[in-house]
């Protein structure tokens, strides 16, 4: 998985400047704003927030899949579900 690749290139980079790490950051704030871009989109309250929230369980899902080799992303879509239900007014 992609996901995997970024983390991996961000921790083995000692140089936050380094081209690749770059490319890593870039890649994550991209996410994290078609995240809140999508929230925006559907009205939540607080659409900076929510983005921001998501992108954080997808990367802690996708870090918890890799190191325990288990399937973390069905618990991460049911946090995610409370999160938008939260976020977006009925």
């Amino acid at each position: 998985m992609e996901l995997f690749l970024y983390i991996a290139a961000a921790v083995e980079l000692h140089d936050p400047e380094h081209p690749a790490a770059q490319y890593a950051r870039d890649y994550k704030v991209a996410i994290a704003v078609r995240l809140t871009d999508t929230a925006r989109e559907a009205g939540a309250t607080d659409p900076e927030q929510l983005g921001e929230q998501l992108a954080l369980l997808i990367d802690g899902a996708a870090a918890r899949t890799r190191v325990l080799n288990s399937a973390s992303f069905p618990t991460a879509a049911a946090i995610a579900a409370v999160l938008i239900d939260n976020a977006i007014p009925a």
